[in-house]
């Protein structure tokens, strides 16, 4: 036979990194005209001629089109000597001699997917889809079975569309998910398309801020009935690390998660204007042993002036377990209600618009914030929380030590009055409020960690 050649466009260094990196599951955001075409073509066409079975999902007919347009004119050598043929029911194209083969799905028939055997499942435009349909009800229902018999493998690539399942899944990459891996590149690395270019469409079309944050760079952030604003003005900061901060200057926030949550702690420093945060942790353990022993480890490296953490349900225990193993670091609980989680989320929300708090540049931590929600109920009270499928641990966590930090540690050498909002009595429910005039330096130092016995003044 004579020989045929397969032209595929090269790769680019940014593409290249994600086809040669060996993780099952690969998860990509990417401003457009990066060249997500151009890599999934490549993946899915060389697997075809392996032999292997290729499931592609799409959002629409008109999408589906267009790339069997283009494999048509790439592989248009191929069909020509009889190597690949293509069929119009359902659609699909198979290699003659051995059987690989892509089918072509789109969102109204993604469900013809189930019972199939595959190789591969690529998701492209996955932002798109996942407005349509939940992704992530489509991969653990319909898609991770029919990879199981191949030890099948996924493509999920896309702009983001705002804070969907897209972004659900992506985040199984970003925390390291055994087998997944997640990249984000904007437009501007794409070496082909010349960044002049790129600075005069947004100029011309007059895009938005939030338009070029999502199109160009591929951030998935959200806008409806968002709490916070000011983002990327205030997320700038490079983490640090214990050894470059002096001990008894930073104050410690914790949310400790169980189950499917995540534990989060936000390191801020409780003596610079404006607040810097030093650093985000975040993180998932089934074993409660060994979140509680990452928690001390953290807090023992840093020696902050104070470690305040949140005591809903498991949280009392992570909370009475520190009392024992710290020594020298005081603790504070917090218990969370309406009144409170309005406190202190009213209080990290001026810290950003005043740009009196600055922040870790961590893009999930960005994310948790764009996508934080409030909602009014009908009795007219405001609720504050995370979209249904996603988690606010890192801004509860950030609420706790900001709160802490603008207020004032109690520690040696505070001589301001500082109104403090503490646990109410472990008999009641009630959320008592220091006085504003009450002075914290008056009392003892072994009573200030349990301030609210001492008042001489409680108000409701």
């Amino acid at each position: 036979m004579e020989e045929v050649k397969l032209k595929l466009p090269a790769l680019h260094a940014t593409q290249r990194e994600v086809y040669d990196d060996d993780a099952r599951y690969k998860v990509l955001a990417c401003g457009r005209r990066w060249g997500k075409d151009t890599l999934l073509d490549r993946v899915m066409l060389l697997a075809m001629l392996r032999g292997q079975n290729i499931a592609l999902l799409l959002p629409r007919d008109i999408d589906a089109d267009k790339v069997r347009e283009r494999h048509r004119q790439i592989l248009y050598d191929l069909e020509a000597a009889k190597i690949v043929k293509w069929h119009k029911m359902p659609p699909r194209v198979t290699c003659t001699f051995n059987d690989g083969t892509i089918r072509y799905y789109t969102v109204k028939n993604h469900e013809s997917i189930r019972g199939s055997s595959l190789d591969w499942f690529v998701c492209n435009e996955a932002g798109e889809v996942s407005q349509m349909v939940d992704l992530g009800n489509v991969w653990e229902k319909t898609v991770r079975p029919a990879l199981l018999d191949r030890r099948g493998r996924a493509y999920f690539a896309g702009t983001p569309k705002g804070l969907t399942t897209f972004y659900v899944i992506y985040q199984r990459g970003v925390d390291n998910i055994e087998g997944w891996r997640a990249w984000r590149y904007s437009t501007y690395e794409n070496p082909y398309i010349s960044k002049d270019e790129i600075e005069q469409m947004i100029q011309q079309e007059r895009m938005s801020q939030k338009a070029v944050q999502q199109e160009i760079h591929a951030m998935f952030i959200e806008t409806g009935g968002s709490v916070f604003s000011n983002l990327e003005q205030v997320c700038i900061l490079q983490p640090r690390e214990p050894r470059e901060i002096p001990a008894r200057t930073t104050v410690i926030g914790i949310d400790v998660g169980g189950g499917v949550d995540y534990t989060a702690m936000s390191v801020m420093s409780s003596a610079t204007t404006p607040t810097a945060e030093y650093h985000l942790y975040r993180w998932r353990s089934a074993s409660v042993k060994k979140t509680l022993a990452n928690i001390v480890e953290i807090i023992n490296q840093w020696q902050p002036a104070e470690v305040v953490i949140e005591t809903n349900a498991i949280g009392e225990y992570y909370y009475q377990e520190l009392l024992v193993q710290l020594s020298g670091v005081p603790v504070t609980p917090f218990m969370t209600n309406s009144a409170t989680k309005s406190e202190i989320i009213a209080t990290l929300r001026y810290g950003l618009e005043t740009k009196r708090l600055l922040l870790t540049n961590d893009e999930t931590g960005m994310a948790e914030l764009s996508s934080y929600e409030q909602k009014r109920r009908e009795s007219g009270h405001v609720s504050y929380g995370a979209p249904k499928n996603l988690h606010d641990d890192t801004v509860m966590a950030r609420a706790l030590a900001y709160y802490r930090a603008s207020a004032g540690v109690l520690g040696v050498g505070l001589t301001r009055a500082v109104p403090m909002l503490f646990d109410a009595p472990r008999q009641s429910k009630n959320v008592y409020r220091l006085n504003d005039a009450f002075a914290l330096d008056a009392l003892p130092e072994r009573d200030r960690m349990n301030a609210w016995t001492k008042l001489p003044e409680l108000r409701r």
